[in-house]
């Protein structure tokens, strides 16, 4: 979709905005009961946050934090150990988490059982990997770039338990892009010759990251609107800067700068995963007024 305003073009991404697993999410969270905690955010969009904020339901960091009767898991998953928490802490709980997600938990379950290790690509901090990898205490490994794999306590490792590299499974964070994992896969296969190997990127993100790769080659700089701790919506932002596009990842309209427009025509429009539809479309009404 191309918009037009004076000198102006505005280029919009063929795909953009909520997915299946985020619209779920907040389908779960407008029938939840009123007594309700959301456990983390709900999704990563401060928007969102504060739409759920004003009809009485909060978001907590913290399971010992949650006062209501109800507890509700986020888009992202959580571990077996805080479901178990939730139940010792008498919480009913609704199960928000994203389908993929589950599929991934699953996986890593399964293998656990039979003995396996893990190495999962993913992001420190964010409540996917933790979810995950609480399915498999002291056998899950994360990691973020190349040069950590050979950390793993593999082969000649000193003073660390050594992993058997018979029994490797690798699984990906759902947010992340094939580009971003590719690399990292190629060396774990060379030094796990016999890891299994888990595509478990969401498709929905794939489809988002190929539509804005679509349009890159027709603009001159690329507007993403997503949360800022929003992983898919930094890897668009990141898409865009490794094909030599100046990109800015913006919560809202009220983010963007005119200086930023400055001797530029075109300008790329998406927008994250867990980015509401109205988000865009204010960024896409201020970038038009300009």
């Amino acid at each position: 979709m191309v918009y037009f305003d004076g000198f102006m073009k505005v280029v919009m991404a063929s795909k953009y905005g909520f997915c299946m697993g985020v619209k779920r999410a907040l389908e779960i969270v407008e029938k939840a009961p009123k007594d309700s905690t959301v456990l983390h955010q709900i999704v990563h969009n401060p928007s969102v946050s504060l739409k759920i904020k004003k009809s009485g339901i909060q978001e907590v960091e913290d399971i010992n934090q949650v006062k209501t009767e109800y507890v509700i898991f986020s888009a992202h998953g959580t571990s077996p150990d805080t479901r178990l928490k939730a139940e010792s802490l008498k919480l009913k709980a609704i199960d928000a988490t994203c389908p993929l997600v589950l599929k991934v938990h699953g996986i890593v379950k399964s293998y656990a059982m039979r003995g396996y290790e893990f190495i999962y690509i993913g992001h420190r901090g964010h409540p996917e990997p933790v979810g995950v990898m609480g399915e498999a205490p002291g056998k899950a490994y994360l990691i973020e770039r190349v040069n950590e794999i050979y950390d793993l306590p593999f082969g000649k490792a000193q003073g660390k338990r050594i992993m058997n590299g018979e029994k490797v499974v690798v699984v990906t964070q759902t947010t992340l892009s094939v580009d971003d994992t590719k690399n990292i896969i190629e060396k774990i296969k060379k030094k796990f010759p016999k890891a299994l190997i888990f595509n478990t990127i969401c498709m929905e993100t794939s489809e988002r990251q190929k539509a804005l790769a679509n349009i890159l080659d027709k603009v001159e700089m690329v507007i993403v609107v997503g949360g800022k701790n929003s992983s898919n919506s930094q890897r668009l932002a990141g898409l865009a800067n490794k094909a030599g596009k100046k990109s800015f990842l913006v919560e809202g309209a009220q983010d963007l700068r005119k200086e930023w427009f400055d001797n530029v025509k075109v300008v790329g429009l998406t927008a994250g995963a867990s980015t509401p539809e109205e988000e865009t479309m204010k960024v896409k009404k201020w970038i038009e007024s300009l």
